[in-house]
């Protein structure tokens, strides 16, 4: 029998360590003993006195003294089918710093936790400002510390605290199922109205921390509001998997966590960097957070990060103004080259940084928030546009106004630009991969607190969305372009109007004036002017070039150039699309080919009705032409064909339903031609017997 009672965890781990050697020693002898027999001697009849009569294992009285430590076997006890789960496949973590966000999830889902207890202690949980309030008085603290023995990474927060038997069962064992207090917690809230927003999904403990760390030290205290606190604080320490902890009763901590992590020395060569490096990972993960955050150091230059409660938004001016063609891209080496080139050169880029000046001055935003279908989550749209002379304009165009005149002045790049943004998608308030696009002009954030939108995978790489997330998804991609709409039909009356509408994707609105680019000489001067369209107008193509002189009806036709914006791929952005028709089409005989052009001869915001088929009147000669296509507005319909003067909306729109996958009318010839008594209203009696081959 050994017996002790050790008051360091060390002394423990080494008594244990020695009894477990000992143990191997007698289970040897005790299978020797079994196997050979000991009173057996090759080449004697007699038996031998030699007996084996010691059980195979030491009986153990080993435990801490008392009011002295908890003794921790192994500190990590893996469930062994949930880590081969963690560490396969994609789960598999690519990042060290995914850590950091392991311990503020941890840090943040303690203070949701405090806040819900908090609020179902009140009367009136749901009262106005009630939340925004208790958020206001917690926080959670990272702060980076450095020494000539170690550095530190401490995180702290004033959450609902771990008793022991949270960080016995839980915080140390990996792949657990979640816990049955947070279980009944999100009952509760969900009875009460609001979510908990707990992430309570990976179970994966403190694993991750051993990523940056070879050191891992917890001093906590329980909240008294969950009704489960311990009569003490507890503190816990552990040098990794594998190793053993001890556990302690630690006062010094009147409520919530402190978790420390000595870092890895390979990791943190030079604090700066490695600062630099946190700051930057830190800055880009939480998204929605629900109180105060603050990351600091002592260390020299290093620049603090502070966020309030609530979604966490980086500088959406800065992200479009990056994107913005607005820097330098020429040589950089300029010592070989001449003095003229230089003053070239400089006088661009003070171009370019006055024209990125110019653009951020005038440059606001848009946003509304709202909440997913199904409660899925918070959602916050952000939509640009620029304040430009003449009205608002989704794009940044250089305009200079002289008198009534808006001149658009050159940029040393393209001078219209649009960018893509990804959306930034968060699962219960941290930054996850995308699982999904969304229109590319507007910025968009999602934090995705429900687990039925989908599951995220332990790497934060990956999003699987469920039916009902992916609904969900589609919707706010519809509401996205609903609200880049409304923002443009809110000011129809900018003289950018007929822009906006071409990049939201809709007609123009009655009373909309009819604004393009236009290239003109002034003073002998070539300028590029917005000016008002002359009618009868078309768009510029291969054949017909801005700037140039052309006669229809005894009226000059001003050619409108496109606008070049920059989307995901350089495309160019025409005055109208395929929900303005032309009013008529018209040949156009010119230098060397003859071209058949598309005429407006009006502003088509003044057309009141809603086009099915957009048709335009064609030449009486060309009385059996069905329609001609352009790449800017799409096909157009003869409306004097006798097929198109045939088609209603109905007869439309069920050819479209039919026609979807193949357009072979043989399946469909007896409701085509009307026969069978099941006339369709593609015919309407326009068609004889005779005519109807």
């Amino acid at each position: 029998m050994a017996s002790a009672r050790p008051a360091d965890a060390r002394i423990h781990r080494a008594l244990e360590v020695t009894l477990n050697e000992v143990d191997q020693e007698l289970h040897l002898c005790r299978q020797l003993a079994d196997e050979t027999h000991f009173e057996n001697c090759p080449g004697l009849q007699r038996k031998l006195p030699h007996r084996w009569n010691l059980l195979p294992t030491v009986h153990r009285d080993i435990a801490p003294r008392e009011n002295s430590c908890e003794y921790i076997d192994g500190a990590f006890r893996p469930n062994t089918a949930r880590m081969l789960e963690l560490l396969s496949g994609i789960e598999l973590y690519r990042d060290p710093f995914v850590a950091v966000r392991e311990l503020l999830q941890n840090a943040f889902d303690a203070v949701r936790e405090q806040i819900a207890y908090q609020r179902l202690s009140e009367p009136d949980p749901n009262r106005a400002g009630l939340e925004e309030g208790l958020a206001r008085l917690h926080h959670v603290e990272l702060r980076f510390e450095t020494s000539p023995d170690a550095d530190w990474l401490v995180c702290t927060d004033t959450g609902v605290g771990m008793t022991k038997a949270i960080i016995r069962d839980h915080l140390l064992v990996s792949g657990v199922a979640r816990r049955h207090d947070v279980l009944a917690l999100e009952r509760r809230c969900k009875e009460a109205g609001f979510p908990l927003g707990r992430t309570a999904q990976f179970g994966i403990g403190v694993l991750t921390y051993f990523l940056l760390a070879d050191q891992v030290v917890v001093k906590t205290r329980r909240s008294q509001l969950p009704g489960d606190a311990d009569p003490t604080g507890w503190s816990f320490e552990t040098e990794g998997i594998g190793s053993f902890g001890e556990l302690r009763p630690d006062n010094s901590r009147a409520s919530g966590t402190e978790l420390r992590l000595r870092l890895r020395k390979a990791l943190v060569q030079e604090p700066t960097q490695f600062y630099s490096a946190l700051a930057d990972y830190v800055s880009d993960t939480p998204v929605h957070i629900p109180c105060e955050f603050r990351l600091h150091s002592a260390l020299a230059g290093s620049s603090p990060i502070t966020y309030s409660p609530g979604w966490v938004g980086p500088d959406l001016s800065q992200i479009l103004l990056k994107a913005l063609p607005l820097r330098w891209f020429g040589p950089t080496d300029l010592d070989l080259l001449s003095l003229t080139r230089l003053q070239q050169i400089s006088a661009k880029i003070q171009d370019l940084q006055e024209a990125h000046n110019d653009a951020r001055e005038k440059l606001p935003w848009t946003t509304n928030e709202g909440e997913l279908p199904s409660d899925l989550g918070p959602y916050r749209i952000h939509i640009p546009y620029f304040e430009l002379p003449g009205g608002l304009s989704l794009v940044f165009l250089r305009i200079r106004q002289t008198g009534r005149c808006l001149l658009l002045q050159p940029i040393a790049g393209p001078g219209a630009r649009l960018t893509y943004f990804p959306p930034t998608w968060a699962c219960k308030g941290m930054r996850i991969g995308a699982p999904g696009l969304l229109p590319g002009e507007v910025f968009v954030q999602i934090d995705l607190r429900s687990n039925e939108a989908g599951r995220v995978s332990v790497s934060r790489h990956e999003f699987s969305l469920t039916q009902g997330g992916e609904e969900a998804f589609e919707w706010l991609a519809c509401e996205t372009s609903d609200q880049q709409r409304r923002l443009v039909l809110d000011h129809a009356s900018s003289l950018f109007a007929s822009l906006n509408c071409r990049l939201a994707g809709i007609r123009p609105p009655a009373g909309a004036p009819a604004y393009w680019l236009s290239h003109e000489t002034i003073d002998d001067v070539p300028q590029s002017v917005w000016a008002p369209v002359g009618f009868p107008a078309t768009c510029e193509s291969l054949h017909l070039v801005s700037g140039l002189s052309y006669v229809w009806r005894g009226k000059p036709v001003s050619v409108l150039p496109p606008v070049r914006p920059y989307k995901i791929v350089l495309t160019n952005t025409t005055w109208v699309g395929s929900g303005s028709p032309p009013d008529t089409v018209a040949f156009c005989p010119l230098p060397g080919c003859n071209h058949v052009i598309a005429l407006w001869t009006r502003n088509p915001a003044a057309r009141q009705k809603s086009l099915f088929l957009p048709t335009a009147k064609f030449p009486p000669k060309w009385k059996s032409l069905c329609g001609a296509a352009w790449y800017h507005c799409g096909v157009v319909w003869n409306r004097t064909h006798l097929l198109i003067r045939a088609v209603n909306e109905p007869a439309f729109q069920w050819a479209r339903e039919v026609f979807k996958h193949s357009i072979d009318p043989l399946p469909h010839a007896d409701q085509l031609l009307g026969l069978g008594g099941h006339p369709k209203p593609a015919i309407e009696g326009h068609l004889k017997t005779g005519q109807r081959s």
